[in-house]
């Protein structure tokens, strides 16, 4: 199978064997970096319980110093953190970024009684800590707190939007305001 070093951008064969499924991660041989095997390039990958169900939020990294990356939560404990040859995580970071740490947050996805979606996220005792929306205080370790559509995670150099499959489409003005043309002035 042909994939994408998702660091340095080199395509590299990949043979896993038959029935390996022990092997979710890669070392890029150019870069030296690890990367992880998408699981449906996997063969005889078995479905997870998680691919059957339909996201409810998803983080999406903004940081200018990575590529762009999309990651579903799941109802339920979702651990995020670096990747690493372990991959004992729900959601693997792969980059550069040595601020992650390999278990650095959890985030818990509830419904509440509404049906509604909620948020907590709890740092795992990183070492650089988790911060939300640029707040200076990072939060305390083992501790809970609930976070909205749009709030911003600050993990080390790298920062994660959530953004809720709730989430309400921004509602544009449809009214022109009375504006007297004639004064318009071009420069």
């Amino acid at each position: 199978m042909i994939v994408q070093c998702s660091f340095c951008s080199t395509r590299l064969r990949l043979i896993i064997p038959q029935g390996d499924l022990n092997q979710p991660a890669f070392t890029c041989p150019k870069c030296g970096q690890l990367n992880r095997v998408p699981s449906q390039l996997a063969p005889n990958a078995i479905p997870t319980q998680q691919t059957q169900k339909q996201a409810a939020a998803w983080l999406v990294q903004i940081s200018e110093q990575e590529n762009p990356a999309t990651f579903e939560l799941y109802e339920g404990l979702n651990t995020v953190g670096r990747l690493s040859a372990s991959g004992s995580v729900n959601i693997a970071i792969g980059t550069t970024d040595k601020g992650i740490s390999r278990h650095h947050f959890d985030l818990m996805v509830v419904k509440n009684s509404r049906q509604e979606f909620e948020f907590l996220i709890g740092d795992n005792g990183s070492a650089n800590g988790t911060y939300i929306n640029e707040n200076k205080e990072k939060l305390q370790p083992h501790s809970q707190i609930y976070l909205a559509d749009g709030d911003v995670i600050l993990i080390g150099n790298t920062r994660l939007k959530l953004k809720s499959s709730q989430s309400k489409p921004i509602e544009t003005s449809k009214t022109e305001i009375n504006t007297d043309r004639s004064k318009t002035v071009l420069l």
